[in-house]
């Protein structure tokens, strides 16, 4: 998925020397709104991803003060328009974060 394209650098685990892999966190955030779009068959697993997508922008934005729509710039036209559909859901969820609810309707915008 577009999302996890990028990854960030890589990290150790345990206290060992272990490489693994991690996708930046911002674009991790906008995988799992577009999962929570694109899981109509699973509406537990959908509800599940909104929640995590929404947690993430609000660390993303109110913690790190990431800016949300850089790693929108290569996300396909036909993506954000399904990610444009649910950000009224996630928008409910990000009611105690104003900063995090306007960073992303800004970015869909």
């Amino acid at each position: 998925r577009a999302a996890l394209r990028l990854p960030a650098q890589p990290a150790s685990a345990g206290g060992h020397c272990v490489p693994v892999q991690l996708p930046q966190p911002e674009r991790f955030m906008w995988h799992k709104f577009y999962s929570s779009a694109a899981r109509q068959s699973f509406p537990e697993k959908a509800a599940k991803d909104m929640l995590q997508a929404a947690t993430l922008a609000a660390i993303l934005v109110e913690q790190l003060d990431e800016d949300l729509s850089a790693s929108l710039a290569d996300m396909p036209a036909a993506m954000r328009a399904l990610l444009r559909s649910r950000l009224p859901a996630c928008l409910r969820l990000l009611a105690g974060h104003p900063g995090a609810s306007l960073a992303l309707g800004q970015a869909l915008a």
